[in-house]
């Protein structure tokens, strides 16, 4: 296995470049760390002189960076991870991966589920691999804020929805508390199916974790992705379904209970239903502010109503600059329509 991160650039008289570092090298470590992603490179990065040490072509180079006045040495990896992508050990039942259709790109089919593509891009993890050193790295390095997939705080459910065992599914569970008492917050998913972790399990997933609030910062709420064609068979559980219309309106209605229980207590709302339910339930949209600053954008919570609240003050803008009458398309979107509908 290749060690190191592969230099995909080296800036114009950079740190990196005054040192002799080319692209198709390969930075193995800084100051005697070892670097094992974009992350360590940038933590163990400072303003002063630094031992590096280089792969190129078979051989080892001992260099050294004078990072005096620099912000960064100047080094564009080719990928953020180093020692490769740690792979979902899970088999959930409505894996967005397992309902690709065959022949796209190889990388849609990578089921990822490592803690530092969470804290770089907001990937969702089950934190059910996690190891002590993991949550030791996570802390020393302030790895915050993290995005969890936990879906329901009962381990008998989680493990059902996660295609798991129980003791993997209560390790995630056990991992993300440590992980609140280390100081690190969290971001969570609850991805709904019907039948299975609604009702009374969804109640209790939500005021548990609202137990370790601010360390678990927000809820999101997000229904089940299935073609609506075909149900897909679910093990011990009922098949899955996407939410009817009677449904969604209930969970938005459970919601907004929720959201003025926590804001009484906390001044949030923490908890945040997908926009979708608001649309399939033909509810009215919440307000942008009602979103507390979009902690569960990425998401597809609160998008709408971020939406109109830019495009409010852009139409304005279009319509002054209008010479005279005329007509606009605007393309979305089925589920959408109702949202840029004028």
């Amino acid at each position: 296995m290749e060690r190191g991160g592969l230099v995909e650039a080296v800036a114009a008289d950079s740190p990196a470049e005054r040192a002799g570092i080319a692209p198709g090298d390969r930075v193995v470590s800084l100051d005697g760390h070892i670097l094992r992603d974009v992350i360590d490179y940038q933590f163990y990065f400072e303003p002063v002189r630094q031992d590096v040490v280089v792969e190129r072509d078979g051989a080892v180079l001992k260099l050294e960076l004078d990072n005096r006045g620099s912000p960064h040495p100047g080094m564009t990896f080719a990928r953020a991870l180093f020692d490769g992508v740690r792979r979902c050990r899970c088999n959930c039942v409505f894996c967005f991966v397992d309902q690709l259709p065959r022949g796209l790109r190889e990388t849609l089919y990578l089921k990822d589920d490592d803690y530092r593509l969470s804290f770089l891009y907001g990937n969702f993890i089950t934190l059910n691999n996690l190891r002590a050193e993991d949550t030791r790295r996570i802390a020393l390095q302030r790895l915050s804020p993290l995005y969890v997939s936990v879906h329901a705080t009962d381990p008998a459910v989680r493990a059902l929805l996660m295609g798991c065992s129980q003791r993997l599914a209560r390790a995630g569970l056990e991992n993300l508390r440590q992980l609140g008492d280390e100081g690190i917050e969290t971001h969570v998913q609850i991805v709904l199916c019907p039948g299975m972790n609604d009702g009374d399990v969804l109640e209790r997933t939500v005021m548990e974790l609202a137990r370790d609030y601010p360390a678990v910062g927000s809820v999101g709420i997000v229904p089940v992705a299935v073609d609506e064609r075909r149900a897909r068979p679910c093990g011990q559980g009922p098949p899955l379904r996407p939410p009817t219309r009677d449904e969604c309106r209930r969970l938005v209605s459970e919601v907004a209970g929720w959201q003025q229980g926590f804001r009484h207590d906390t001044v949030r709302g923490f908890v945040y239903a997908a926009d979708e339910f608001y649309l399939r339930a033909e509810a009215r949209l919440p307000d942008a502010a009602s979103y507390d600053g979009f902690p569960q954008y990425e998401n597809g919570v609160g998008i709408a109503a971020a939406f109109l609240e830019e495009a409010a003050g852009a139409l304005r803008e279009a319509l002054a600059g209008l010479a005279g009458a005329g007509r606009c398309w605007l393309v979305t979107g089925v589920l959408a329509r109702p949202v840029v509908e004028l």
